[in-house]
């Protein structure tokens, strides 16, 4: 008996936290999309959450392991900023991740995006954000233009 009471305790904790992880990896991808587009509208966040979505396709992974990734989505080193956009469009973002699975994509398959100031200095030299030279433009949406890896 006294086996079984430990194990509950154990399944119990454990439980709850793996919940807890869930729910925190949820609202961080909800403020990582509001911290990078909330200034750009719904349009705007759809297609950050479209290419969260794709390079999970892509890769395999969840959409905290997406964002979390090193040097992908600057907001998500930027607490503050995700905060104060969170707050501002809230209820938008928590409804894009919760139905990240089914979006319609706007972005056509996009897997990145940059803001059109950081695409001009990368025109002006191609050694600034070199990445961009295997990538091919695949859609224009407000302050960002969109890519996916060339084929």
């Amino acid at each position: 008996m006294t086996k079984f009471v430990i194990y509950f305790i154990l399944f119990v904790f454990c439980f709850g936290r793996v919940e807890n992880v869930e729910a925190h990896n949820t609202v961080t991808v909800a403020k990582v999309i509001a911290g990078e587009a909330a200034g750009e509208g719904y349009q705007g966040m759809l297609a950050v959450a479209n290419v969260i979505h794709n390079r999970m396709k892509l890769h395999g992974k969840s959409a905290y392991q997406i964002i979390s990734a090193r040097s992908q989505f600057s907001a998500f080193k930027m607490p503050k900023l995700m905060e104060r956009n969170y707050k501002e469009v809230k209820d938008i973002v928590d409804d894009l991740v919760e139905q990240l699975n089914a979006l319609e994509d706007i972005t056509n398959g996009a897997t990145h995006y940059v803001t059109k100031e950081v695409w001009n200095k990368h025109l002006k030299n191609p050694r600034y954000q070199s990445w961009l030279k295997d990538m091919k433009v695949v859609k224009t949406l407000g302050n960002h233009i969109f890519f996916r890896e060339l084929a």
